[in-house]
């Protein structure tokens, strides 16, 4: 079980963006770094911080693990946080590689906010596929490696009974198909 945990702590979203992002904006053009530091503070610090707020003022009762019924506000306010940030990011000339994982946020979430009064989408398996479609894409066959990333996420997810098999595959399926739609389109 503390396997499990700590398998679900870090691959959450916000986590897995931080080596990813630092990983793209190394391989991207001059610059790149910066960029992908610029993307993590929009991607990763101000959602964390956005959180906190929730949580603090009571709307967000446990933000490691947030309620079906509480998610969905945060997830269209993060999305419009990324929508105003890549329309800035992408005039200013966010690089090719970055522009397709920044853009794979604005599909995928706006995506999950709309299932997630029905369903229960799994986010840390959205978050795995996304780590694993751009890596994939950006690295070629040396960012397969992190499609190991998948079936540990799931298994996590699974023994900790937070979501079923079909909830975990609709994460999956969902952002890895809208990664690699905005992976073309950022070309």
């Amino acid at each position: 079980m503390r396997t499990a945990e700590a398998v679900s702590k870090v691959t959450r979203q916000p986590v897995l963006a931080i080596p990813l992002f630092l990983a793209l904006g190394f391989a991207a053009t001059p610059n790149g770094i910066a960029w992908a530091l610029a993307c993590l503070v929009v991607t990763t610090v101000l959602p964390l911080l956005y959180l906190l707020y929730l949580y603090r003022s009571g709307r967000v009762e446990d933000p490691g693990r947030i309620a079906r019924g509480e998610r969905t506000g945060p997830l269209w306010v993060v999305s419009a946080f990324w929508v105003v940030a890549f329309a800035a990011y992408a005039l200013l000339g966010l690089p090719e590689v970055l522009r397709g994982a920044f853009l794979a946020y604005l599909f995928v979430t706006p995506v999950l906010a709309l299932l997630t009064p029905y369903t229960n989408p799994s986010l840390h398996a959205a978050g795995a596929a996304w780590a694993a479609v751009c890596l994939t894409l950006a690295f070629g066959p040396a960012g397969l490696v992190s499609v190991v990333l998948l079936p540990v996420t799931w298994w996590a997810r699974t023994i900790l009974k937070r979501h079923t098999p079909t909830e975990l595959l609709l994460g999956t399926l969902v952002s890895g198909v809208l990664t690699l739609v905005a992976f073309y389109l950022a070309a």
